[in-house]
């Protein structure tokens, strides 16, 4: 009876650690070279690991990546949570002889898919972690700019 009820817990523990991991959902990225030889890459991560790791980034690197992009930051947020309620659609498709690209939001992620002579590249996004990580780099912003008034 003892061990039904730990396997149990422990199987509770497990699903309870394995929906927080992925209630942001999964960002997938898929490379497959055109060669007989060729790599092919294929590997899924929780966005909760991406939220994860801008908290251990380097706060200078961060500094450096919004400085010349901090006006466009809310614009940016605004419009991916707007895009989030739209219906599925292609946002943009570009072919030539060469290469195929397509960017289109489906079910609450934005795909890039490109297909080229030597290469396919297939990557998927919540649109959700986009909207977390601008937010992060706003609060950033936010922040630098206080420090620099304080300074002066």
């Amino acid at each position: 009876m003892f061990f039904t009820k730990a396997i149990a817990g422990m199987a509770g523990t497990t699903l309870l650690a394995g929906a927080l991991v992925f209630h942001e959902g999964v960002i997938t990225v898929n490379v497959r070279e055109k060669r007989a030889d060729g790599d092919h890459v294929r590997f899924f991560v929780p966005a909760t690991v991406v939220s994860y790791g801008m908290g251990l980034a380097p706060e200078e690197q961060i500094r450096r990546a919004t400085r010349h992009a901090h006006e466009y930051l809310p614009v940016a947020r605004i419009a991916l949570q707007e895009l989030a309620k739209c219906p599925d659609s292609v946002l943009v498709e570009v072919k030539d002889r060469d290469e195929h690209v397509l960017i289109e939001k489906r079910g609450g992620r934005l795909l890039v898919n490109v297909d080229s002579r030597s290469e396919e590249v297939h990557v998927g996004v919540p649109i959700q972690t986009v909207v977390s990580v601008i937010k992060e780099l706003e609060s950033s912003a936010a922040r630098e700019k206080a420090a620099a008034i304080v300074r002066d």
